[in-house]
């Protein structure tokens, strides 16, 4: 799961509590995200993404 560390709809500590409740889940708070995806953080959130998709991709 992804979560921005400043966002002021959800806060952070409920992304923590659905991390906790699904078996297996692994959070990742990006620092300076809010409720939505400033310029700024596409670089950390696809650091983050392009790893766990290439995991998941079926192998040939």
């Amino acid at each position: 799961m992804v979560h921005g560390k400043a966002d002021p709809l959800v806060p952070f500590a409920c992304g923590e509590d659905t991390a906790r409740r699904i078996p297996g889940a692994q959070l990742a708070g990006i620092e300076g995200m809010g409720h939505d995806l400033p310029p700024g953080v596409v670089e950390r959130l696809l650091a983050l993404l392009i790893p766990h998709f290439a995991a998941a991709a079926p192998r040939q």
